[in-house]
């Protein structure tokens, strides 16, 4: 079984989820969601973090493809 936690807004949560073991690490990229992860992290902040053995997703509502 594979995990993902979703909603992620501060880099401290995304370094203690990596220690747990989830298989994926999410960040809503949805501006109307209460978890908007550019209301709190840059992506700059976003690009840094890079984790070993947990891949990173985002979320994201009718977005077009180039975006």
């Amino acid at each position: 079984m594979q995990f993902k936690v979703c909603g992620i807004t501060n880099i401290a949560q995304a370094t203690a989820l990596q220690a747990m073991g989830v298989n994926y690490i999410g960040f809503i990229f949805y501006p109307s969601s209460k978890r908007f992860v550019l209301d709190k992290l840059s992506l700059a902040d976003l690009a840094n973090f890079k984790p070993v053995g947990v891949k990173k997703v985002g979320v994201f509502v009718n977005e077009p493809l180039d975006q």
